[in-house]
């Protein structure tokens, strides 16, 4: 470090800091004696910053001068605007564990999906147990006998058949069920993006509710339709018949779906607004999957019955929560 000079008073010494700051010179002002002494941190400054001193000296009024602290404020609110970009993308095991205690529904919804994929096969045992218990229906040998194969195909009343049964945990559980890892991990980290935003502002309780009604109506609208609409059919596999669907995407556009719509209604959760980016991915894949040559494009059917009934029960619930809450915010 390299002393150059000093100035009279702090304004000047503040006034050509500020413009050798703006300049790349790390520099570092003294009070000595009444005096301002103007040290140069990096040796390579120092002829430069001494040219600099003598011409502030020579004109101190100089626009040049006089306008460097304000752009120095706009440097340091652009550097702090970094740290507080970085400092969100940075998570230590503190700050993991923070997040357990303020979104703990969303953190049991991902560990259940992630086991139920192990368990599963990530839905490729359709004999499996795991895949039975929480399929929509489950129509065991025994049922089979007394339906032939063509009713099998067709007939609709056989997709309630685990209902009619009392199974009504059936309505919720095809949520955990994923088709392959990218179906898996596509759905949860949107469920981790929308959920824990809706669970910090909203509560536990109020998710789970957002939840069982998207998982149970989206659920419902993909069984009840026929197949001919889109619906899905029950299938075969080792002698006992499922329905091969499932996936936590009606959740998240539910999610999704109260998210956009309440913060553009409601003034007070401007924080909860989505990027446009966000907005266009979840509009473009919801268009996409309803077009016939998704299906030949992924592989398989999507349950596009239940990303829009999800989406429906998300906008609802955004106009239902802001109507009811309205009144009391008048009143007080």
């Amino acid at each position: 470090m390299r002393l150059i000079g000093t100035l009279p008073t702090q304004d000047d010494a503040e006034n050509l800091s500020a413009w050798m700051t703006v300049e790349g010179m790390a520099n570092h002002v003294d009070l000595v004696d009444g005096k301002f002494e103007i040290w140069i941190k990096e040796e390579d400054h120092v002829a430069v910053a001494r040219d600099a001193l003598r011409a502030f000296l020579n004109n101190p009024k100089d626009a040049k001068f006089a306008d460097a602290r304000r752009r120095v404020a706009i440097l340091e609110r652009e550097r702090q605007l970094k740290q507080r970009r970085h400092a969100q993308n940075v998570y230590t095991m503190d700050q993991v564990r923070g997040e357990q205690a303020r979104t703990p529904l969303v953190f049991a919804l991902i560990a259940i999906a992630v086991a139920v994929g192990l368990f599963t096969s990530f839905g490729n045992s359709l004999h499996s147990v795991w895949f039975r218990s929480l399929s929509f229906v489950h129509l065991r040998p025994n049922d089979l006998t007394q339906v032939v194969e063509s009713q099998l195909e067709s007939a609709e009343s056989l997709k309630f058949w685990s209902l009619r049964r009392g199974e009504l945990w059936r309505l919720i559980t095809p949520i955990f069920i994923h088709f392959g890892t990218v179906h898996l991990i596509f759905n949860l980290l949107w469920l981790w993006q929308l959920g824990r935003a809706f669970e910090q502002r909203f509560g536990s309780w109020w998710l789970l509710l957002l939840v069982l009604a998207a998982a149970a109506l989206g659920n419902l609208a993909e069984v009840a339709v026929p197949s001919s609409w889109g619906g899905m059919r029950v299938v075969t596999d080792h002698g006992h018949g499922v329905l091969n669907f499932g996936g936590m995407s009606g959740v998240v556009y539910s999610l999704f779906g109260f998210l956009w719509v309440r913060s553009v209604i409601d003034p007070s959760q401007r924080q909860l607004q989505l990027s446009s980016g966000t907005i266009a991915i979840m509009l473009g894949w919801l268009l996409f999957c309803s077009l016939p040559i998704s299906e030949e494009i992924l592989g398989s059917k999507t349950a596009n019955w239940a990303h829009g009934l999800g989406l429906a029960v998300g906008i609802a619930a955004a106009f239902l929560g802001y109507w009811l809450r309205r009144p009391f915010q008048q009143s007080s």
